[in-house]
């Protein structure tokens, strides 16, 4: 008897994948080549958020997984080999330092490359009081988010649609304001979640979790691959003492 179901989709072999991620290897360098041919070599306040739109338009156009089918095969994969982990007992830090997300993988590689934006939203969700698996929150982001399978992260847009979606707090997402800008909004929030690019000069950009301590000062989880969290004295402090140029400042209130 003849049947119209079509056979399920497989990920490809290897082989194939590792000339993938060669392919998404030469995409991530000839997008930020692009990117500083419009923009400079410096990045400023002005440029760091149409940079960021630009990246994520540039992705979206090329020539890696049109449509998103690849993505979500390996999300279904990753999944299954991230079940082989342990689930988190503690915050998520020390990305790339030996932390405890290094191993995990988040579409073409390993969280120790891109697995800042999960990490950021998984120690929200824990600070919140959600219980909730950081296994589970990389797929919706493989499904939902994920830029050049993985070779750029997430989206910053997805991060705030995940948190609408999944937290009962309100969520408000910042553009790129003048670092003392920030402080009065971010006193008035319970916590935050923050996307910046990691310098002027530097094309790489990173994600954070921020809250409050009692001290004042605030607490950011994963800003260095050597300690799970740091502590500054505020938000204008922690950017101009690490030259950040910021892209979003997502607020969470209750």
């Amino acid at each position: 008897m003849k049947t119209n179901e079509k056979p399920p989709e497989k990920l490809p072999d290897s082989s194939e994948l590792k000339q993938i991620r060669a392919t998404v290897r030469k995409s991530q360098r000839g997008v930020l080549g692009k990117l500083k041919k419009q923009y400079g070599l410096s990045i400023t306040r002005e440029t760091a958020l149409p940079a960021m739109q630009r990246l994520t338009d540039l992705v979206s156009a090329g020539p890696v997984d049109p449509g998103g089918r690849l993505s979500k095969l390996l999300a279904k994969r990753n999944r299954k080999i991230n079940a082989r982990y342990h689930t988190l007992r503690s915050y998520a830090g020390k990305q790339g330092g030996g932390g405890n997300c290094d191993m995990l993988m988040f579409g073409l590689f390993r969280m120790k490359f891109n697995g800042c934006e999960v990490m950021a939203v998984y120690n929200l969700m824990r600070y919140l009081g959600y219980k909730t698996d950081i296994r589970d929150i990389a797929y919706w982001f493989e499904t939902h988010g994920s830029l050049l399978l993985g070779g750029f992260g997430v989206r910053p847009d997805a991060i705030t649609q995940y948190l609408k979606e999944n937290t009962d707090a309100e969520v408000t997402s910042l553009g790129p304001a003048r670092f003392h800008e920030y402080d009065p909004l971010f006193a008035d929030a319970k916590a935050a979640v923050f996307t910046f690019w990691n310098g002027p000069d530097k094309w790489t950009i990173h994600t954070v979790m921020l809250r409050h301590l009692r001290s004042g000062r605030i607490r950011v989880f994963n800003m260095f691959n050597n300690r799970l969290y740091s502590d500054f004295d505020s938000v204008s402090a922690l950017c101009s003492k690490n030259k950040l140029i910021p892209i979003s400042l997502i607020l969470i209130s209750e």
